[in-house]
């Protein structure tokens, strides 16, 4: 699925989805070409033009069209990773005892403890506690 990543005002370019360079549209008799200064990691960058289309009254429409249209990003390895997270979480199969995984993810507690003082785990120190206690359970 595509959508454009963002509006642009009639007849702007969105810049280079590789290298952020911007874009232009130069034409003559017989063509239109889409061009930018691409850097070179861009996949772009070992082309003068990177689209052309015949210079007919609607294809420059086309052209505009076309390169502005941007694909919608699939979820990122850190969404997927806390999507992980939590079906782990909420997974009522799993062989522990009742309520470890409360005490041990969250409140960073071990039962029997008592010389450990509670403590909530947020952002990064609660990933790293339940991807442990996930790697654990393998």
């Amino acid at each position: 699925m595509t959508t454009p990543a963002t509006t642009p005002a009639d007849g702007e370019l969105l810049c280079c989805p590789f290298c952020d360079c911007e874009m232009t549209i130069t034409s003559n008799r017989d063509w239109h070409h889409l061009q930018g200064a691409h850097d070179d990691r861009c996949p772009f960058s070992d082309r003068s033009v990177t689209m052309t289309v015949a210079a007919m009254p609607d294809k420059k429409a086309f052209m505009r069209a076309n390169w502005n249209r941007r694909a919608t990003p699939s979820p990122g390895k850190a969404d997927a990773e806390d999507a992980a997270r939590y079906r782990w979480l909420r997974d009522d199969t799993i062989a522990t005892p009742d309520g470890q995984r409360c005490i041990n993810v969250v409140m960073g507690r071990l039962p029997f403890q008592e010389d450990q003082k509670d403590e909530d785990l947020f952002g990064n120190e609660l990933d790293e506690a339940i991807d442990a206690a996930m790697e654990r359970g393998k």
